[in-house]
């Protein structure tokens, strides 16, 4: 999948759990908890949230929202990261920053986490 673009936090959330995760290939949880790991050091992630596609969609949509109301916010870009075996969403800023959140599915959740402030 090509990164794609929007300004709108809902269709930002569709095409995470969407394309981009379909593309994405399932692993283990052992996995998840691996790549999530990597990211406690390097986002400062507090929590990793698992759960169904409804429950997943509403925390990044809550969290998604608010990144949008930042005033230097600019766009989100999704797209999958093959050899980190996620999905992602990117809240890009005009001040060359960005804010970030992982997924991943197993055969029977979906994972979600973002750096320090990703909350449920």
């Amino acid at each position: 999948m090509n990164e794609i673009q929007t300004k709108d936090p809902e269709e930002a959330v569709e095409i995470l759990l969407g394309k981009a995760l379909d593309e994405a290939p399932y692993i283990s949880e052992d996995e998840v908890f691996n790549e999530h790991n990597s990211l406690r050091r390097a986002w400062g992630s507090r929590q990793l949230f698992s759960g169904n596609s409804t429950e997943i969609k509403a925390i990044i949509l809550s969290n998604l929202q608010e990144l949008a109301e930042i005033k230097q916010f600019d766009v989100f870009v999704i797209k999958v990261i093959d050899k980190l075996l996620c999905a992602q969403v990117m809240a890009v800023f005009s001040t060359d920053t960005f804010t970030g959140v992982r997924v991943w599915h197993t055969e029977g959740k979906i994972y979600a986490c973002g750096n320090s402030v990703f909350h449920g």
